[in-house]
């Protein structure tokens, strides 16, 4: 049934078996947690069940919480390409007057500047990527468009 929403490709692989395999493993694990404490601190029968039974609770009530922030990486929009390159902020490696380069990712880009003079140093947004060659300018002069 088609409900007026385009089909998005899913981005990540995950599976319900696996996800409640995970939560038995984690309650497994905090049960083991809780019942070291209870020989350790010497806590009653009564307050261990309660623990077991609240620390059970919150694994039950988190199941929507986490599904959700699942769904909401694996089927974020694929993001390709020079665009997604606009708006990350850099540094400059060296003069910028008006050609010189700067980091931007961790990478070493060649890069041009719309604002004049960038010293070195000195904080760049990328507003253009023309090839290999990316066109920046300082943050407080921004053009909003």
């Amino acid at each position: 049934m088609n409900d007026g929403r385009e089909k998005r490709e899913l981005q990540m692989e995950f599976s319900k078996p696996r996800m409640v395999a995970l939560r038995v493993l984690y309650f497994l694990v905090s049960m083991g947690v809780l019942y070291m404490a209870k020989l350790e601190f010497g806590l009653s029968n009564l307050t261990f069940l309660v623990a077991a039974a609240v620390l059970l609770g919150a694994i039950i009530a988190s199941y929507p919480l986490q599904l959700r922030l699942i769904r909401s990486v694996a089927y974020q929009e694929k993001q390709l390409g020079p665009q997604t390159m606009i708006g990350l902020e850099g540094r400059a490696l060296e003069d910028l007057s008006p050609v010189g380069r700067i980091k931007v990712r961790g990478e070493i880009w060649r890069a041009a500047s719309r604002s004049g003079m960038i010293s070195k140093g000195e904080t760049v947004v990328v507003v253009e990527v023309d090839g290999l060659t990316l066109t920046v300018e300082r943050p407080n002069q921004r053009r909003t468009s």
